[in-house]
């Protein structure tokens, strides 16, 4: 795996950008059914290892880059954490992939993140997790995963239970794009693809941020806090009012994002 990486750094391209961040492109963390999953790290020379941030697109399961997040990116960076920006396969407007292949695409991020982190200045022992709308969804999978699971997350606008959401009709074959069914042909699946049924007390810190009226009812929120708690989950929630969703909403809490993460890694 090493050598591997490696050979990826003298093949990438590095460039500098502002607050003297280095950037490398298109490392390949995994590949699945020969499709390497591509991901760019944001780093700066320190002295010491920096906790490390993941950040996750959103875009309905089906569009989105990791190209997204380059400007959010560098002001993690020069915030002080090692970035990690991965793409994951994309549902069939856009790819190819059903659920679960992205949640497990995210867990295979985690894996890479903690045996290669350390070779950017990254602490392998305080890996971050932060995405917004679907990719918050995806993002909470991850941290309630049996295993590879984040040391903290933090979701915008995340869509949680999608049985529900399926009833809402601009949402409803976004939905059944991702899930490849509707709720009545395979409930299971449904209940697989809900995060917070499978909370449990070795959840990470989690951070929800949701606007009163944006298009993701803000109650996936307060529901989703509610069985934090019965979990004894540490967890904040935050409900804005506007109508601000994903990036926009974490673009207002930038300073209250970057709290928590402080004080959890």
């Amino acid at each position: 795996m090493l050598s591997a990486l490696i050979g990826s750094l003298l093949t990438a391209t590095p460039s500098f950008a502002e607050d003297p961040v280095l950037v490398v492109h298109d490392l390949e963390y995994d590949r699945k059914d020969g499709e390497p999953l591509l991901l760019d790290v944001y780093y700066t020379a320190h002295v010491g290892a920096q906790p490390v941030m993941l950040l996750v697109h959103g875009g309905s399961w089906r569009r989105g880059d990791k190209s997204d997040w380059s400007k959010l990116a560098l002001r993690f960076a020069g915030a002080g954490y090692t970035v990690l920006v991965p793409n994951y396969r994309l549902a069939p407007r856009g790819g190819s992939t059903l659920f679960p292949g992205p949640a497990e695409d995210l867990e295979s991020a985690v894996t890479w993140t903690r045996s290669n982190v350390h070779i950017f200045g990254g602490d392998r022992t305080r890996v971050g997790m932060l995405g917004t709308s679907a990719g918050g969804h995806l993002s909470l999978l991850a941290a309630t995963a049996r295993e590879h699971r984040p040391d903290a997350v933090a979701i915008f606008s995340a869509p949680v239970n999608l049985r529900r959401l399926f009833r809402i009709d601009v949402l409803r074959e976004r939905i059944r794009n991702f899930l490849g069914c509707s709720p009545a042909v395979c409930p299971s699946t449904y209940s697989a693809a809900n995060p917070s049924l499978a909370i449990d007390g070795a959840t990470p810190p989690t951070f929800l941020a949701y606007s009163l009226d944006e298009l993701v009812p803000y109650r996936h929120g307060t529901l989703t806090s509610a069985r934090l708690r019965e979990a004894g989950v540490t967890h904040t929630l935050h409900v804005r009012p506007g109508e601000e969703h994903g990036r926009g909403l974490l673009r207002r809490m930038m300073t209250e994002t970057l709290g928590f993460f402080q004080e959890n890694l």
